[in-house]
């Protein structure tokens, strides 16, 4: 997201056009797309709605041990 200009604060209005209203939305959305696909992601800042394109990466996990 931040590599897409997306920042804290920012709101998610929809992800491929389609419209999403809360985080699970977001998260659903996001998740039925694969690694490296690429994808449209509309978003509010301050009042004003944005839209930009970014490509999807595989969550990375940390592990300890």
């Amino acid at each position: 997201a931040a590599k897409a200009g997306i920042k804290e604060g920012d709101v998610i209005t929809a992800v491929d056009g389609a419209q999403t209203e809360g985080a699970d939305a977001v998260i659903a959305a996001i998740r039925s797309h694969q690694p490296g696909q690429r994808v449209t992601v509309t978003y509010e800042r301050s009042g004003s709605s944005h839209t930009v394109t970014a490509t999807l990466t595989a969550e990375q996990t940390s592990q300890q041990g």
